[in-house]
């Protein structure tokens, strides 16, 4: 009697240690390995996993409340620490015999996928017999080296194999030429070839499937999670599943083994019954033959739906996507964002640098995009430097102008290209829905590309909201172009001069020549009406050089009449990195020879310098040998470092008049006006203060160190007539004299 009590308790004892040993489990977070193996498993800029395996954990993570807790290791080494029970999960492992002892798997694939091998551009590798005698590169621990021997049984091909630790490490060797040609899954080389040099190759291996694994025997509960999101997610179109592929760019599983294809094998399977004999000597072929269909439909697929260059969905897809989007809102009566960006000045990039670095620059910008995006936003690439992102689950008009403010904001920075720093903006149009008129997803992206031109024509890297009453001057912006061309035909254009002195002495040292529209109907326009407009096209060069001639014009006149004045011009970035600006420069002073070179200088932005200082500084040099100076316009804008200041041949820096206007309340611009005063005089350059309003600003500017300044405190701009007449007129200011 006592023995059966005695059992009784060790069953119980036994049951609760077990119901507490699960209890423990269910809190502890899961250990799961992260490998670089980008799009599908990564580590993003931000130090944190990223990828479509990592995006689908997650989000059955979150159904099922699971923690997480990622281990980084190389691909050999996650492995390894599966099998010793280091690792609770491991993403993007294909299952092979081995591998089947070693691991337990679920059933449903969380991806189809291939390899395919990448060549180095010097490597002439275009079918299997080329592979004869190369270095092949393969990540270790992969199935990529026994899918290869089997791709090449038959044909009596060596090659040598070089075993890598990463991905990245394999494109590295082909790339420093330690290796002939290296075999990825397509998925990484459309992501990462280009960045390597590398080239694609049409030698396709074959198709694998993809799992979660975990250590043998275990978690069997949590592969079986897996397997029930994952088939129910694959049987619905717009599932979480399918929104994260596209997200990534990635082919859905059904692209893989299309219907037409089941069946061709079903009647080559039924066929084989009579001819055995034929089939076997053929087989070789019809293997080939399959794999070859596979790949292109594929293709094709991907041709008709994704941008081949950035894997985001092109304009057809984004558009099924968003349409689909827009009929939940109706339903649901939530609001949904069409923003449309479109970079700045992207063809000027593209023409001086090549279409090679431009593409290069298109894909980091479409990463940096897709990595500031929630999960459930969509973006697409619709052409060119065309973007268009799908923001939802905004809580109202103002979020949604946050978010995309702050996106705009991710964008705008400076990309590393190799030795090449490039510094992007954009431009973009945003629109809502639910609308009362708008029924299709084409309307609200044709909403938001016109008000991304507006966002142009108000000064570019910026964001505007679309206005159905301001549409018509989006539509007109080629005709204000038009408009301008024929105010420039027809001399509606002036130049007035902006006196410039010696706080100090009293001296007028010179005068800015500033361009006005005397427009017809509207009066006179300031600059910033205009000119935002013309960035980057031909006619902005062309007024740039009438900017020049009315200025040589007016000092000869001057000079004719007794009257010597210093005059500076501003010379945009598009005018001054023309191909002819020095050769146009030169024949406008000769055809102005009585004019001193010296008494001309040329005003140039510093954020324009800083675009590409190399080319800059060559043109500035060219022009100087001319005999006119430089300046550097809006100083204290761009952050130039001391390297590019000392390479830019300008004798003035203009302190910007941002920095000025609050020099006597701020005392952050006042510590950076007196830094670039100290700058200035350290590196033996001139330094002038623009918006000086007040005699106390006068006071502070020689106060600091700086002598010489222009602003309405001391003149207005001026019509050229009247110059003479306010410098006959001109006292000097005792409390600035010394």
């Amino acid at each position: 009697m006592f023995k059966g009590k005695e059992r009784s308790g060790c069953r119980l004892f036994l049951i609760i240690l077990c119901l507490l040993s699960s209890a423990a489990w269910s809190n502890e977070p899961l250990r799961v390995g992260v490998y670089e193996n980008p799009p599908k498993i990564f580590t993003s800029g931000q130090n944190q996993p990223s990828g479509l395996f990592i995006e689908i954990l997650e989000e059955i993570a979150q159904r099922e409340n699971w923690e997480i807790d990622y281990v980084h290791c190389e691909w050999f080494s996650c492995l390894e620490l599966l099998s010793q029970g280091q690792l609770d999960l491991m993403p993007d492992v294909a299952i092979n015999e081995s591998r089947s002892a070693r691991f337990a798997f679920h059933s449903t694939p969380a991806l189809h996928s291939w390899s395919q091998i990448y060549r180095h551009p010097e490597a002439d590798i275009q079918s299997l017999l080329d592979l004869q005698g190369k270095r092949i590169a393969l990540l270790e621990g992969s199935i990529q080296q026994p899918s290869l021997e089997q791709l090449l049984e038959g044909f009596e091909i060596a090659y040598t194999p070089v075993k890598a630790s990463s991905l990245d490490e394999t494109f590295d060797l082909v790339a420093k030429g330690h290796a002939d040609a290296a075999i990825a899954n397509y998925q990484y080389g459309g992501y990462r070839a280009e960045d390597f040099g590398l080239k694609e190759t049409p030698i396709v291996l074959m198709p694998s499937k993809l799992f979660f694994a975990a250590p043998p025997g275990q978690y069997q509960e949590i592969l079986a999670r897996l397997d029930h999101y994952l088939n129910r997610w694959q049987r619905e179109n717009n599932s979480p599943y399918y929104q994260i592929l596209g997200r990534w760019g990635v082919l859905s599983p059904d692209t893989l083994v299309p219907a037409f294809l089941r069946n061709a094998l079903i009647g080559l399977a039924l066929l084989g019954g009579t001819l055995l004999i034929g089939v076997l000597v053929l087989r070789s072929q019809v293997r080939r033959r399959t794999r070859d269909l596979e790949v292109l439909n594929q293709h094709l697929e991907h041709l008709a739906h994704y941008d081949l260059l950035t894997g985001l969905p092109n304009y057809i897809l984004l558009t099924e996507r968003l349409q689909a989007r827009m009929q939940e809102a109706n339903h649901s009566g939530e609001l949904l964002l069409v923003a449309f960006i479109d970079l700045d000045s992207f063809k000027d990039i593209n023409d001086r640098y090549g279409s090679a670095k431009g593409d290069r620059l298109l894909t980091a910008l479409s990463r940096e995009l897709h990595c500031s995006l929630a999960r459930e936003d969509l973006l697409g690439r619709t052409g060119g430097d065309e973007f268009v992102v799908v923001m939802t689950g905004l809580k109202d008009t103002q979020d949604g102008i946050k978010r995309s403010k702050q996106l705009l904001t991710n964008l705008s920075r400076t990309y590393q290209l190799g030795e090449l720093q490039l510094s992007v903006s954009g431009s973009m149009g945003l629109c809502f829905y639910p609308q009362q008129e708008v029924t299709t997803a084409e309307q609200l992206i044709r909403q938001a590309n016109q008000a991304m031109y507006q966002a142009k024509l108000e000064g570019k890297n910026g964001c505007y909201v679309f206005d159905a009453e301001k549409e018509r001057h989006a539509r007109g912006y080629y005709e204000t172009l038009e408009r301008i061309r024929q105010g420039l035909s027809q001399e509606e254009f002036v130049l007035f001069y902006q006196p410039k002195v010696n706080l100090r002495t009293g001296e007028v040292v010179g005068a800015e020549a500033l361009i006005r529209w005397q427009h017809p109907e509207r009066g006179l326009l300031p600059p910033a009406a205009f000119l935002p407009v013309l960035e980057g096209q031909p006619l902005d060069a062309e007024l740039g050089g009438w900017v020049l001639k009315t200025a040589l014009q007016q000092m000869l006149a001057w000079q004719t009449a007794g009257f010597k004045m210093l005059v500076s011009v501003n010379i945009s970035a598009y005018h001054l990195q023309q191909p002819d600006f020095v050769q146009q420069l030169g024949d406008l002073l000769a055809e102005y020879q009585e004019v001193n070179p010296a008494n001309l200088e040329l005003e140039v932005l510093e954020t324009s310098a800083l675009e590409d200082v190399k080319q800059i500084s060559v043109i500035m040099k060219e022009a100087s040998q001319l005999g006119v100076g430089f300046a550097l316009d809006d100083f204290g804008t761009g952050y130039s470092s001391l390297t590019y200041l000392k390479r830019l041949p300008a004798g003035l820096l203009k302190i910007d008049r941002s920095f000025v206007c609050d020099l006597l309340v701020d005392e952050e611009d006042k510590a950076l006006v007196e830094g670039v005063i100290r700058l200035a005089a350290a590196f033996q350059r001139q330094v002038i203060a623009e918006g000086v309003e007040t005699q106390a600003h006068g006071d502070l500017l020689l106060e600091l160190g700086c002598e010489l300044a222009q602003g309405y405190g001391i003149a207005r701009p001026l019509p050229a007539t009247e110059l003479v007449a306010w410098k006959k007129k001109w006292t000097e200011k005792k409390e600035w004299t010394a």
